[in-house]
């Protein structure tokens, strides 16, 4: 997306945040937690339409799209999609390519 924007001469804003295990463990031992187990792994979600991607970036990733005209709005879009085609559309589906961390924690003492 931030290329995309910028090869339109906008900049892109992430609004998400993924932090790593290792930024995201002493945040919880911060705040008073013993990291027992911690674990980051892929997690590819298939959409259930046609349109899945286009549907999940109109979706989810909204913000940066602020103040964009919707014409320019749908030709980003349109040209995500095609560029992430080939990494990921698949088996007549679209798949957007989460990770999730998984962390066990608990309040020391117990």
């Amino acid at each position: 997306m931030e290329k995309i924007f910028a090869a339109h001469g906008l900049t892109y804003r992430r609004t998400f945040y993924f932090p790593t295990v290792g930024e995201y463990a002493p945040m919880l031992e911060r705040h008073g937690l013993q990291v027992r187990a911690a674990l980051l792994f892929d997690r590819p979600t298939s959409q259930q339409t046609e349109d899945g991607l286009a549907d999940w970036i109109r979706m989810f990733d909204k913000a940066p799209f602020a103040g964009v005209p919707e014409e320019l709005q749908e030709t980003i879009i349109r040209e995500a999609v095609e560029t992430l085609r080939p990494v990921l559309y698949h088996d007549g589906h679209w798949y957007v390519d989460y990770v999730r961390i998984r962390i066990k924690a608990v309040k020391e003492g117990k």
